[in-house]
């Protein structure tokens, strides 16, 4: 029964992924009422074994982008706009935090610690790394006085001036709509925001802003910090997930800039 319901997903052209989805949660559904266990099923495994050779699934990027591309867009752009400041200071939390937008969504003004020289991110939220006896550790972003315009505390700074007035009464949000009333956004809108610099920063369009992660770890393990601090500051348990799904290449003219 479980083959015939794969086959004519199979048919309907999803993709192999999706089948593997697909096939996880009906033998889960049979386990619980009772059924069979169809995990280690011989002909079940010869059919999805065929069906990834069919139907491969490849990686979507070989390789993450050049992240020197938004740090000079960053470093010459004149646009003043909120929007835009809006977008910078999302993009560059992302890339020094190497965390997900929903970590940016759910920060409040009151987890917002900002001194001289330093910010401090309070993490008291549920986020999807979270699980039992776990949480991610408080945030601390150090300023980079080298260049105001690179420097995520400056930034802060900045954003947290030009909104004073702006925002909506009340509200708790660190972030808030670029357009009155200035309430609180939602996460998919801190996405777009971040695909929207990245694009004008001429990275490809293909790439999403969650695409910000996997270039923070790789280009901090390519530059010699230690996996369990990446793993760490990503929020993983251990470096498994970031060797399967977040360890890729960085462009040639980056890793001819680091061995040099």
């Amino acid at each position: 029964m479980i083959l015939l319901f794969l086959t004519e997903l199979f048919k309907l052209g999803l993709s192999y992924s999706a089948l593997g989805t697909a096939r996880a949660a009906v033998n889960c559904f049979t386990t619980l009422c009772g059924g069979p266990d169809f995990s280690d099923n011989r002909l079940l495994k010869n059919f999805m074994k065929g069906i990834f050779h069919q139907r491969p699934n490849f990686p979507k990027h070989p390789q993450v982008w050049d992240v020197k591309l938004v740090l000079e867009f960053f470093r010459t752009s004149t646009n003043d706009t909120l929007i835009f400041l809006s977008g910078k200071l999302c993009t560059l939390f992302l890339l020094l935090s190497a965390q997900r937008c929903q970590t940016l969504h759910l920060v409040q003004l009151q987890d917002v610690i900002l001194d001289q020289n330093q910010i401090t991110i309070l993490t008291n939220h549920l986020l999807k790394q979270s699980r039992p006896n776990f949480h991610l550790e408080p945030i601390t972003l150090v300023n980079y006085p080298k260049h105001k315009k690179l420097c995520i505390v400056e930034t802060f700074k900045q954003y947290l001036d030009r909104t004073a007035s702006l925002r909506f009464p009340n509200e708790p949000g660190l972030l808030i709509s670029t357009q009155s009333p200035h309430k609180g956004i939602t996460r998919a809108t801190i996405a777009r925001w971040v695909k929207n610099i990245l694009t004008q920063a001429g990275i490809d369009a293909t790439f999403t802003a969650h695409s910000t992660r996997a270039v923070a770890t790789s280009t901090a393990k390519a530059r010699g910090i230690s996996l369990d601090n990446i793993a760490k500051t990503a929020g993983w348990s251990n470096v498994t997930t970031f060797r399967r799904f977040y360890d890729k290449p960085l462009p040639q003219t980056v890793q001819s800039a680091i061995q040099q």
